[in-house]
């Protein structure tokens, strides 16, 4: 019986000592999963820390895009002006060149009609020393009066052709004045082209037909000058 006591706590022992060495392990593995679990907090916090820094960089990425999207939309903004800009410039010189055509064509109808004037101012002189001669003639026709009344009747048909070339030439002379105020409407719209090809920047290149067209100008200034002496 002693024996079989014995034996008996000789086998509780072993299984008490068992017992120790599975409780041993048991605390080694509760610390390793304690290891694991606080290891994988660790990789949730990095995960979580790496989600807020990609969060922060789609954000920036999308600011980006919008800050592109408005650049674009001013891009395409000014684009517009800048074509509307260039339109109208060119509505402008197509403007101006049809001024200038309509300038270069008055200009040569004036001075068609001004060499029309100067022929009409010449025939004016001409009637002009034709009334004088006619007066003469008249003057002596009168102290004949009583010698030669053929001669009078001759001299009052004369001088009755004088008075109708000195009304032609007042008609005449009507004429000119009009001619020389059409030319001075033609220096003034002249003078307006000239200012309008010398705008900067967009009829720079329209120099050299500037400079005829000031040529121009000073030429029928010359000759309104000479038709007023």
């Amino acid at each position: 019986m002693l024996q079989f006591s014995l034996t008996l706590l000789q086998s509780s022992l072993t299984l008490l000592h068992f017992s120790l060495t599975l409780l041993q392990f048991s605390l080694a593995l509760l610390q390793s999963n304690l290891t694991l679990l606080q290891f994988s907090l660790t990789l949730l916090q990095s995960s979580l820390t790496l989600l807020q820094f990609s969060l922060t960089l789609l954000q920036f990425s999308l600011t980006l895009l919008q800050f592109s999207l408005t650049l674009l939309q001013s891009n395409l903004t000014l684009l517009q002006s800048s074509l509307t800009l260039l339109q109208s410039s060119l509505t402008l010189l197509q403007f101006s060149l049809t001024l200038l055509q309509s300038s270069l064509t008055l200009l040569q109808s004036s001075l068609t009609l001004l060499q029309f004037s100067l022929t009409a101012a010449i025939q004016f002189d001409s009637a002009a020393i034709q009334f004088d001669y006619a007066a003469i003639q008249f003057d002596s026709a009168a102290i004949q009066f009583d010698s030669a009344a053929i001669q009078f009747d001759s001299a009052a048909i004369q001088f009755d052709s004088a008075a109708i070339q000195f009304d032609s030439a007042a008609i005449q002379l009507t004429l000119l004045q009009f001619s020389l105020t059409l030319l001075q409407f033609s220096l003034t719209l002249l003078q307006s082209s000239l200012i309008l090809l010398q705008c900067p920047p967009v009829f720079m290149h329209h120099a050299g037909t500037a400079s005829v067209l000031q040529s121009l100008v000073q030429l029928c200034q010359k000759q309104k000058t000479a038709l007023l002496l």
